[in-house]
């Protein structure tokens, strides 16, 4: 990939990642999570971010998405936020998002 192309992408990505965060938690609280894991990256920049260095930080966002989240909904947002990092059509996915959430639901009342 050419390094525009990957710049494109990276900003393309970041912003995915902010419309599913949102959709969990306030916007203040999803810049206060993506300000903490970016303090964490020896590069701020983050329009070059090769794809490993993105799904890095996005497990770094996650440490504190759970902190947040409720339980419950916390693995249709890891899907989601995966479906966005590498690029997978949610519609490809079918149901796969409900069913992950109803299974944990059903094991969290099993407990």
């Amino acid at each position: 990939m050419l390094p525009a192309e990957q710049m494109a992408t990276s900003a393309h990505k970041l912003v995915g990642i902010e419309r599913v965060m949102s959709r969990f938690i306030s916007p203040i609280l999803v810049n206060s999570v993506l300000g903490k894991a970016l303090a964490g990256r020896a590069d701020p920049d983050l329009q070059n971010m090769t794809q490993a260095e993105l799904e890095a930080f996005v497990d770094s966002a996650l440490v504190g998405l759970r902190l947040f989240v409720d339980p419950a909904d916390l693995p249709e947002l890891m899907v989601e936020l995966t479906d966005v990092v590498t690029e997978t059509d949610r519609y490809e996915r079918g149901r796969f998002c409900r069913t992950v959430s109803a299974v944990y639901r059903m094991e969290q009342r099993g407990r």
